[in-house]
């Protein structure tokens, strides 16, 4: 897709009402078509978070009451009314500018507009808004990394994302391990927290009979392990298999065939991978020195970032960086004590600008996964909106090709 310019973003103002050709194509009322966005918005949203709450109490039915049943619903609730919110602006925002200046400023798309529309975190509940900042930062991470590839800065190298991925891991390992109590991090594996043991004899050589921490023996504990990680990988394969295309069900040798194919497969064998090197590394060193370090998480990180080869994807690499950062945030406001201001909603509004912007200007640098949800909690409104958009700018530059070769 080309990127879209100033000038030529302010040249689809000259012939057209872009109020209403672009941000709201299915009404020519702007009252009107706000409110059928909205209406959009609320059944797609609705949709989308009935799913996502759904699985999330699927994967705690064991622990669920009925005294959960309302804090649920309270969430659920905020949840819609954040998505509402941060939809119905980002579509109110340029027709106000269109009625205030008769046209809509560049920069009331391009900043303005995801700003205002980002303000709608504060209605989410607390929890929620770390999971939104921290799912927006990961996007964000992305989005760099595939500007960088399509703008041509940096020629890919695999080699290269994997080193960085293994120095990362290596880090985020051996800064989880210090932690002094347990936290909440979007990345599916943490090492355990830094036994008395270890603190007491960190430097310590002598030989015991199981210097590990786990009670089995290490081969028994890594098999363990790495079997629980694989499982869930695989099972976690399968619902994202049946979320994309539920018609499977309807085949179920197809179903089958889809399940094993190589591209499932893969992500069974990161998970595998990465738990089972790291494990195994942890349990070869502690025993080797006859006592439990830190550094060892370093090591052991550092090795399973080698599976990022066998699972190369942006988005796994951008997590992992996500999660380093806030890790270390974490670490620095706890280490200086820095103000206390909503951090969560000033990264979700400053990654929302870049994403936003990026999604209408410049398409192919926008991650995948940002477009998605969107699209599913607009119910398809998002994607009328950019295709009307594309559509435009498409008239405009065969209209300039048509030009140029009738003056040749």
């Amino acid at each position: 897709m080309v990127l879209v310019s100033k000038p030529l973003f302010y040249e689809v103002q000259k012939t057209r009402n872009i109020c209403h050709k672009v941000f709201h194509p299915w009404h020519i009322n702007c009252f009107v078509g706000n409110l059928m966005h909205t209406y959009s918005t609320i059944k797609g949203s609705a949709k989308f978070f009935a799913v996502l709450y759904l699985l999330q109490c699927l994967s705690k039915y064991k622990k669920l009451t009925q005294n959960d049943i309302i804090p649920i619903m309270r969430n659920f609730s905020w949840s819609l009314a954040t998505a509402m919110a941060y939809s119905s602006l980002f579509v109110a925002t340029p027709c106000f500018f269109s009625y205030l200046c008769g046209f809509v400023p560049y920069h009331a798309v391009a900043y303005i507009t995801p700003i205002i529309s980002g303000l709608g975190i504060f209605l989410e509940f607390p929890e929620r808004k770390t999971f939104l900042a921290s799912s927006w930062g990961t996007m964000f991470v992305e989005g760099i990394i595939k500007r960088i590839y399509i703008t041509k800065l940096l020629k890919r190298n695999l080699y290269l994302e994997t080193l960085i991925f293994m120095l990362c891991n290596g880090l985020l390992m051996l800064m989880l391990k210090m932690r002094k109590k347990p936290t909440k991090e979007m990345w599916f594996f943490a090492p355990k927290l830094t036994t008395e043991k270890e603190k007491n004899d960190e430097n310590a050589m002598e030989i015991e009979k199981n210097p590990c921490s786990h009670d089995d023996s290490c081969i028994q504990h890594c098999t363990k392990v790495t079997m629980k990680y694989i499982s869930f990988a695989y099972a976690f394969s399968v619902i994202k298999l049946l979320l994309t295309n539920v018609k499977l069900l309807k085949v179920p040798k197809s179903f089958l065939k889809e399940t094993i194919k190589m591209k499932s497969l893969n992500v069974v064998l990161f998970f595998g991978s990465y738990v089972g090197v790291y494990k195994a590394i942890t349990c070869y060193l502690t025993r080797k020195y006859g006592c439990e370090n830190r550094l060892h998480s370093f090591t052991g990180g550092f090795l399973a970032g080698a599976s990022y080869f066998i699972l190369s994807k942006y988005a796994i690499l951008a997590s992992l960086i996500t999660v380093l950062l806030k890790v270390m945030s974490q670490k620095l406001m706890n280490t200086y004590k820095l103000p206390n201001i909503p951090y969560s909603e000033l990264i979700f509004i400053l990654t929302n600008i870049y994403l936003m912007k990026t999604r209408i200007f410049f398409d192919d640098a926008c991650p995948r996964i940002f477009i998605n949800i969107i699209s599913s909690c607009t119910d398809g409104r998002s994607e009328t909106i950019y295709s009307s958009f594309r559509k435009i700018i498409t008239e405009i530059l065969e209209n300039r090709t048509n030009i140029n070769y009738e003056s040749s």
